[in-house]
């Protein structure tokens, strides 16, 4: 009989471990629950409203930058609260939310480690951040008055539809059937000074092939050249999310950061103009050029400030 016990509480215990182990595997990865919450939603910058009831919030009273934090383990989508305003960064490891929470400046960490990484722009987020852009004294939260007059944006549609052209047929006849040869017209008119034409090329271009970096690049600077910033900026986070490296996007980057007043972004973006430029010393006659007041965009106070200091960045 004492046998039998003995065997008896080992079966048992055996079966309680395995089903400790199971479940430990079953919560590890488990999502924020919402049963029984209310939604929070919270208007963030550069997105809309995002209902943060789906994550895991805490408030932070040790820092006097930091208010909140809200981090989703599983979506890698957190949302923080800097004094008045939400921001919002996406793919951002657990690690770092551990780091960041433990860090003995929260401030400082977020300058170093989370500012100008993790941008939501180059990536997606998850699905309870509704993209709803709705105050309408701004354009990408944005002041409006920094921007020029910018007509409703027609997106890129698939090349088996037609969407309504920029401008009539009959003031830019274009006889390219392919997108590389568009996107070929598209520069050859744009030196001619058709930026109009220019346009219309690249985006029948980006119509035939909606996953070529290089011709949406085209197809921003081309926006950017007729003023329609917000739509320049749509298109070229796209095309740096396709191709990273090119270099001719991150200087228009730095153009369109400087029409919004963003000098650290505009450094930011110059640098690494700077840095996957193929041409090294065009790219450094453009900034100095900018730096100096001369040069077309050099009327942009910023631009020239941001020239100059990434120029003292890369050692100039």
């Amino acid at each position: 009989m004492q046998v039998k016990n003995s065997g008896l509480k080992n079966v048992t215990l055996i079966i309680f471990l395995v089903a400790a182990l199971l479940g430990c595997g079953k919560t590890e990865n488990k999502p924020p629950s919402t049963a029984g919450k209310t939604s929070e939603l919270v208007f963030v910058k550069y997105q809309g409203m995002v209902d943060v009831s789906r994550m895991q919030c805490e408030t932070i009273t040790r820092s006097s930058f930091i208010n909140r934090l809200c981090y989703d383990a599983i979506e890698r989508y957190t949302v923080v609260l800097l004094q008045n305003e939400y921001y919002h960064y996406c793919g951002v490891p657990s690690n770092i939310i551990s780091n960041w929470r433990e860090a003995d400046s929260m401030g400082r960490f977020y300058g170093k480690n989370i500012k100008s990484n993790f941008d939501c722009r180059l990536s997606t987020p998850p699905a309870y951040a509704f993209n709803n852009k709705s105050n309408p004294s701004m354009v990408n939260n944005t002041p409006a008055e920094n921007f020029k007059s910018t007509p409703e944006y027609i997106p890129i549609a698939p090349a088996s539809s037609t969407p309504e052209p920029l401008i009539q047929q009959e003031t830019a006849p274009l006889n390219s059937v392919d997108a590389r040869s568009l996107n070929a017209d598209g520069i050859r008119l744009s030196k001619q000074g058709n930026i109009e034409q220019a346009l219309l090329a690249f985006e029948r271009a980006a119509q035939l092939n909606p996953n070529d970096g290089e011709i949406l690049g085209n197809l921003a600077y081309s926006h950017y050249q007729q003023g329609h910033y917000e739509a320049s900026e749509q298109v070229l986070y796209r095309a740096l999310s396709i191709k990273p490296k090119r270099g001719a996007s991150w200087i228009l980057m730095g153009q369109l950061r400087s029409v919004r007043g963003d000098l650290n972004g505009a450094v930011e973006a110059l640098d690494k103009y700077l840095y996957f430029s193929s041409r090294k010393n065009a790219a450094v006659e453009q900034l100095v050029g900018w730096a100096n007041g001369y040069g077309d965009g050099a009327n942009i106070p910023v631009l020239r400030q941001a020239a100059a200091q990434s120029l003292a960045n890369a050692g100039y």
